[in-house]
């Protein structure tokens, strides 16, 4: 009796709950899932917004810092002026956080994150952190002719980061049983010779330390025993 044919649907469920995930996490598209109020009014604002007149100890505070009694404005004046404040700051703080994670490309590095915890059950995100980045800038400078012209400068900058981290090459604190009571962690970060010497224009990195591990040669007495020659 020959066996039954079997389908392998691993790859479709995955894909699916893969996919699943990611409308969950960004329900609206993009790189961003939020929204930013204003913040409530405290139990202190919404009694001030009754209050028609400044108080006695208003009046007197004023006098005391050398304000005419005249000049103070009532409480409710205070609590409209701060929840007006309030509804202005919160578009916009919205605005600069989603152009944050737009630069930090946080919906494409969360994204394979969602993937490689369907994939591999693990999913490690890093970040926010500062990152620094080289911009070319053109700053005015003057010839021997005494003409003016633009030259190319590079600059480095600290903007917010955001990383997936590979799950194969994260290893937190082995005493943790929860995320929570993770204490320290350290990430593998496999790097040819070409990207470790271009870490030596970093300002992150000393540079004559970069020199020293391109020109030191392995030592073989360091290596594990199955790739030494025998």
């Amino acid at each position: 009796m020959s066996d039954p044919i079997t389908v392998n649907i691993t790859r479709a469920k995955t894909n699916i709950a893969i996919a699943r995930l990611k409308d969950v996490q960004f329900p609206t598209g993009g790189d961003f899932n939020f929204y930013v109020k204003p913040a409530p009014l405290t139990d202190a604002m919404k009694k001030a917004i009754t209050q028609m007149e400044p108080t006695d100890d208003m009046k007197f505070q004023a006098m005391d810092a050398g304000i005419s009694p005249e000049q103070v404005p009532a409480p409710q004046q205070v609590a409209q002026k701060v929840a007006a404040q309030n509804i202005n700051n919160a578009p916009q703080m919205e605005r600069k956080l989603r152009q944050r994670m737009i630069d930090a490309s946080y919906g494409t590095e969360a994204r394979q994150s969602i993937e490689d915890l369907g994939i591999k059950g693990s999913a490690v995100v890093k970040g926010p952190y500062l990152e620094n980045r080289k911009y070319v800038r053109y700053k005015a400078a003057e010839t021997s002719e005494g003409e003016l012209i633009q030259v190319p400068v590079e600059v480095w900058e600290p903007i917010p980061t955001v990383k997936r981290v590979a799950p194969e090459n994260f290893f937190p604190d082995p005493s943790a049983r929860r995320g929570c009571e993770i204490e320290d962690a350290f990430e593998v970060h496999t790097l040819s010779f070409t990207e470790v010497a271009a870490l030596a224009s970093n300002p992150a990195f000393i540079d004559d330390l970069i020199k020293d591990v391109l020109e030191t040669k392995p030592d073989e007495t360091t290596l594990p025993s199955i790739f030494q020659d025998t």
